[in-house]
């Protein structure tokens, strides 16, 4: 093990202080002030949340004891260890074919963005010739024509095989198809992930169960969207940075391509990107100073910025899609939107219209900023403080990651398949149903647990992970949280964007839970045997 100077350590460290004060603040707010403040888009659960809290914790506790028994005792109980691969293959393949099942019996086509996606899609898909020059919507929403274009080419292949146009609802089904794959395939890095980074098959197979019942049972991939579709590409990420061979020039560069595909679906996929590029920042001038930090960062800052200009740009350019970038929404537009107290910083149908309205670049940047410090000054520290703390309760406190919250999400319902498993997973999923309620309390329980967990990961950091490429992994996952985290709280708030880093939050939740588990009965061990004595 390559030793990192004294630095390094304390930057680490650093990092995890300041992830654990923040989850601490996080769960602190959902658990105690949930039921005490009214909040745009609050859900209600069958049971408070302390309780669900309370009911998560004894429910993933007898996960971790029963499978730290099972690594102890290599019982019959380890149905996923590395000796039956066969079973491993099954487990996953048997949750594919029931979210594809689940999917066919439940689907329906949803409204707002998803929609417009979606049918354009399906328009372009049926006349290749048809462009999408000077659509206002992607000049504004430039991150969503990769995604678009993405969908147009699953449908013409589609096509092909099928050997004639299908039905929008056909192809959305294929789509929602691809995202139950791309769910599945992200259980498995995950468990690739916390394999590697604690050298525990035990936990690997804790991490799996946790993934199903959480992530697994997701009613989300039903959303054709980048949600769903983007899913797969921050743990991909870290699955591939913490592959065997060392940071080479080529890992940079998929990194860098990763990273400009996740930029360019959804800008918060980028942030892992950004994270993997600090780490190995503090990593390498420890190491080798400037020069060293020179040989690691410049492939993959070199391909992200390849591929997220000049390749990206040529892509559309050879297809026929050009936007007009004034008309595009920046920053300073989401900052504005984030900072709006009538709306709790979450979609502004007002403040849309608003940088709609200007048609100058620059005005519209000068006007969004004057509008951002007319509402600082408007809340003041106290109003400021109030906004922050229903931000966190809009993005922290929903385990359903705000389902069924956007408009017209129920838009075109399909006729059921069956008497019997259509109006069932329906109603499952409908959010004014007993079942529904059942659902989403379930999902916070977890949720709430996996969020306390995250709360004691100094104990895997300290404990399980002195290995410093083992720290490096789980470091470059809390930053990627802390900075999602700060990017909800300055723009836009949505429990939703949430759901493509759920992976690290199981990750990290059940690493702090397993290890704590781990301390305390090896402590009651030694008691044990000292009262013994």
């Amino acid at each position: 093990m390559i030793r990192e100077d004294r630095a390094a350590r304390r930057i680490k460290y650093i990092i995890v202080g300041v992830f654990t004060v923040m989850m601490v603040s996080i769960l602190f707010i959902v658990v105690y002030l949930f039921g005490r403040t009214t909040f745009i888009y609050q859900r209600h659960f069958l049971l408070r949340q302390k309780w669900l809290l309370m009911l998560g914790c004894i429910l993933l506790g007898c996960v971790c004891v029963v499978m730290q028994c099972t690594r102890e005792k290599q019982n019959a109980l380890s149905v996923l260890s590395g000796k039956n691969a066969w079973i491993k293959a099954v487990f996953w393949l048997g949750l594919l074919l029931i979210q594809i099942c689940m999917s066919w019996y439940a689907y329906f086509l949803t409204g707002w963005d998803a929609r417009y996606i979606l049918e354009r899609a399906y328009n372009t898909a049926i006349d290749p010739l048809r462009i999408m020059e000077n659509d206002p919507y992607f000049s504004q929403y430039s991150n969503n024509i990769l995604v678009t274009l993405l969908y147009r080419f699953i449908m013409m292949i589609s096509f092909c095989i099928a050997g004639r146009q299908l039905s929008i609802e056909i192809c959305a089904y294929i789509l929602i198809v691809l995202q139950c794959a791309i769910n599945t395939c992200t259980g498995i890095l995950s468990t690739r992930v916390a394999r590697k980074m604690t050298g525990s098959q035990a936990f690997s197979d804790a991490i799996a169960l946790v993934y199903v019942v959480f992530i697994g049972i997701s009613p989300w991939v039903l959303i054709p969207y980048t949600d769903s579709t983007g899913l797969i590409i921050p743990i991909l990420m870290i699955w591939i940075y913490q592959s065997e061979i060392r940071f080479s020039s080529l890992k940079g560069m998929i990194i860098g391509i990763l990273g400009a595909v996740g930029y360019r679906l959804k800008p918060q996929l980028a942030i892992v990107f950004i994270a993997i590029v600090c780490m190995e920042s503090v990593v390498s001038l420890s190491r080798a100073g400037l020069s060293g930090w020179l040989r690691r960062l410049l492939p993959i800052g070199l391909s992200f910025a390849l591929a997220v200009g000049s390749f990206y740009q040529g892509v559309l350019n050879e297809i026929g899609v050009t936007i007009d970038p004034t008309r595009g929404f920046g920053l300073t537009h989401y900052a504005m939107v984030g900072i709006n107290r009538v709306t709790t910083g979450t979609y502004s149908p007002e403040d849309v219209e608003f940088s709609r309205e200007i048609e100058d670049p620059q005005e519209r940047v000068r006007m969004q900023i004057e509008t951002i410090r007319e509402r600082l000054h408007e809340m003041g520290v106290t109003g400021f403080a109030e906004l922050m703390k229903k931000k966190t309760l809009v993005n922290y406190g929903d385990g359903t990651f705000a389902w069924a919250i956007e408009g017209e999400f129920y838009r075109d319902l399909l006729p059921n398949k069956d008497t019997v498993f259509s109006p069932f997973f329906k109603d499952l999923l409908e959010r004014s149903s007993g079942r529904f309620a059942w659902l989403a309390s379930w999902m916070e329980c977890i949720w709430l647990t996996l969020l306390f967990g995250c709360c004691m990961v100094i104990v895997p950091f300290r404990r399980a992970m002195k290995d410093g490429e083992k720290q490096n992994v789980l470091c470059v996952i809390l930053l990627s949280i802390i900075g999602l985290t700060v990017f909800e709280w300055i723009f836009e708030a949505r429990a939703r964007y949430l759901y493509t880093y759920a992976p690290f939050y199981v990750l990290a939740g059940m690493s702090g839970l397993w290890y704590t588990m781990r301390a305390i009965g090896r402590a009651l061990r030694r008691r044990g045997m000292t009262g013994s004595t």
